[in-house]
């Protein structure tokens, strides 16, 4: 019996390499989501359902967010010689302008609709020039 050759055994062992992975699974919607399953939670974002938690009330929005999102919180370091501030994360109330992250101890999570995450590119996009290439947390008041 004759051996196959090296030019047709290489591929079909790379095909069924690639053909034997685990199938892609969907991502679930809401109503296909199986009962008493979990919903999927945004990182990026704490809702107005999540703020809503007993243990939260009377907790300003600094505190929420270090139990919460910690991740928000954290910088890369100085990022300019020049602007000691480039690169820290900054505040926006209501998409207005860009405040210090120290105001958010004098909001009280009552008053919070919805607490975005924006990473330094997105802020950029969106904040132009003055997002000092950091990110930047937006909060959605009631």
């Amino acid at each position: 019996m004759a051996r196959p050759s090296k030019n047709v055994c290489l591929p079909l062992l790379f095909l069924a390499a690639c053909a034997g992975g685990p199938p892609p699974q969907a991502s679930p919607s809401a109503e296909g989501a199986a009962i008493g399953s979990a919903p999927s939670r945004n990182l990026n974002r704490i809702t107005r359902e999540e703020l809503s938690d007993p243990s939260l009330v009377g907790t300003d929005l600094m505190q929420v967010i270090r139990r919460m999102r910690p991740q928000y919180l954290m910088t890369r370091g100085t990022v300019s010689k020049s602007n000691a501030a480039a690169g820290a994360v900054q505040l926006s109330l209501d998409g207005g302008s860009l405040q210090p992250l120290s105001n958010l101890n004098a909001l009280r999570v009552e008053e919070v609709q919805e607490v975005r995450y924006f990473n330094a590119s997105e802020a950029a996009q969106k904040f132009g020039s003055t997002a000092s290439s950091g990110p930047v947390i937006m909060v959605t008041r009631r």
